[in-house]
């Protein structure tokens, strides 16, 4: 989003940070209007990543070559339309647009489909270092082409992304199937730019990658916004600002019963959200948050509690779903009552599916060794991506399931959840740490760095690039979280300790082997998948067409029983 000589331009990333968050949109076109300074955050990954788009780039356009393309550079050029005019197969950096929008596509490939001008058209192609394609990119690629197709006289049929990896896998998109959708979006920005309104910054996913961010978090704090109240969503900010209140402290100094009947919900929801505002506007006078627990119900809360045991485990996983096309664990980390730690890295399949292995073997080990064996963990994305992976690698899903029919697996998230409510912003166990008296070894802020530059590193493909340092800050956290976990479980036995002690009653729940009513026979279908699998690579960049389809019939083979 630029201005120049009084007219506003705009680019296709606008209409992706259109969609990612409105108040960017106001950002930016303050900035672009000279209403606001910009501002200017130097991140030397950013800059690796930018490199590395520009290899990927060449790369790609020297695959052309190889396959025999001519390929002409229009970078200095004011429209690409002469090389268009001479048919030449492949235009890179080629200018379109030159209105209210425009930009610069990486590829205009030509493909023999008929224009208004020549025999031939062309498609928009661009080179992207991530391994999913986003709504984002696919909205520029929808922006390129429509310019594209009002340069030569006939929309483009497609448009596409490349990627990294063997002969550079593409994305294609029917621009008919995402036309409607873009053109509402940006008819959304461009009434937007024209007539301004005013937008406040809530909080949205698009937060953490902002240059924007701190900025948007500072004026929050200023305003002592509502969504700074734990597990307040939109909807009860807008219930609430009907009924007048739009401060955290408003929240907290509301009389209880809560006195309004809200438009959307229950009472109980306000007044519980209510005791949440009055915990945390408490906290801000005091170095430590304040809690109270809630009252004991059979199977929530302490009750959930098993009994503590030597052969206890507290699991963490380090993952994205954006890094490759089925996502990546790419840290197994566990600790145990013994103060000992083990983090296993995995940045390719092979390895992904030998932790995967590791862990549930020594899960499997330890329940063997001590019977009351549990595996605590925080909010269930643990669980959630060890099924994904059982599934994916057709491996240990036999062992795993005995461990959730046996109930292993305690999800201390939950558990806090329903035993406590507490003068904190987010019940993330970085905010109960000082509650229950953990200090980190490793700076949060240091560690978020890594982590960023090491997940942005991954989903673009480039673990050969990865540094150690980042890594080694990585795996120090993971060891924080899983300590941690820890010392809330302890910190949670004390609490039940006190209120057993008080004369409550709290069960533990019941202790089950995980064996299935059952004995499930190998099957013939399991010895013709033991035949399909048989030498096949670990890796699936490594499978070529007829392994990748053995692969899948032999996962295919006991899927119902999965």
């Amino acid at each position: 989003m630029k201005q120049a000589d009084g007219r506003l331009g705009l680019a296709a990333t606008d209409l992706a940070n259109h969609i990612a968050c409105g108040h960017l949109t106001t950002l930016n076109l303050r900035v672009a209007r000279g209403e606001l300074g910009s501002y200017t955050n130097f991140d030397p990954l950013l800059k690796i990543l930018a490199e590395r788009g520009r290899e990927h780039e060449a790369e790609y356009e020297a695959h052309l070559r190889a396959q025999g393309h001519t390929t002409v550079m229009a970078e200095a050029e004011a429209s690409p339309l002469g090389f268009m005019d001479q048919g030449v197969q492949v235009i890179t950096q080629a200018r379109l647009g030159g209105g209210v929008w425009g930009g610069r596509s990486d590829f205009l490939v030509r493909v023999e489909r008929p224009s208004e001008r020549w025999s031939w058209s062309y498609e928009v192609v661009d080179a992207k270092l991530a391994s999913e394609t986003r709504a984002g990119a696919v909205l520029q690629l929808c922006v390129y082409s429509e310019l594209l197709g009002e340069l030569q006289g006939r929309m483009p049929d497609e448009m596409h992304i490349v990627r990294p990896g063997p002969g550079f896998p593409r994305d294609s998109f029917r621009f008919d199937e995402y036309g409607a959708i873009y053109r509402a979006i940006k008819k959304d920005l461009e009434q937007r730019v024209a007539s301004p309104a005013s937008t406040y910054p809530e909080p949205v996913a698009h937060c953490e990658s902002c240059n924007w961010q701190g900025r948007c978090e500072d004026e929050r704090r200023a305003d002592d916004h509502l969504s700074l109240v734990a597990n307040l969503t939109r909807l009860h900010r807008r219930e609430l600002g009907g009924v007048g209140i739009t401060t955290l402290t408003e929240l907290g100094k509301v009389a209880l019963p809560w006195p309004h009947k809200p438009e959307r919900g229950q009472r109980a929801t306000y007044e519980r959200l209510a005791h949440q505002a009055r915990l945390q506007l408490a906290a801000r006078s005091l170095e430590v948050p304040p809690f109270e627990l809630l009252p004991v119900e059979p199977e929530r809360g302490l009750a959930r509690l098993p009994e503590p045991s030597p052969g206890d485990v507290f699991l963490d996983l380090e993952g994205d779903a954006f890094i490759d096309e089925a996502g990546r664990e790419y840290l197994f980390g566990w600790a145990t009552p013994d103060g000992q730690y083990r983090g296993v890295w995995a940045f390719d399949d092979a390895r992904e599916r030998a932790g995967f292995e590791t862990l549930i073997d020594v899960l499997m080990a330890r329940w063997t060794a001590e019977p009351g064996m549990h595996v605590y963990h925080f909010a269930p994305y643990e669980t959630t991506a060890l099924k994904r992976l059982a599934g994916q690698y057709g491996t240990r899903a036999e062992e795993l399931d005995r461990l959730l029919r046996g109930r292993r697996f305690v999800d201390l998230h939950s558990v806090t959840r329903q035993a406590l409510r507490a003068g904190v912003e987010s019940y993330s166990i970085k905010y109960l740490e000082p509650i229950i008296g953990y200090t980190r070894e490793i700076d949060l802020d240091l560690a978020g760095t890594s982590h960023r530059a090491l997940k942005l590193t991954l989903q673009r493909g480039l673990a050969g690039i990865v540094d150690p340092a980042w890594m080694a800050d990585v795996e120090a956290y993971n060891r924080d979280d899983c300590v941690a976990a820890r010392r809330l479980r302890d910190w949670l036995e004390a609490r039940r300790g006190e209120v057993a002690a008080r004369g409550a009653s709290i069960e533990r729940p019941p202790l089950d082997d995980g064996n299935p009513e059952e004995a499930v026979p190998k099957s013939e279908a399991a010895r013709i998948a033991a035949r399909l699998l048989a030498d096949l690579p670990a890796d699936r960049s490594s499978r070529d067409a007829d392994q990748q389809a053995r692969w899948l019939l032999g996962h295919m083979m006991e899927w119902y029983w999965r």
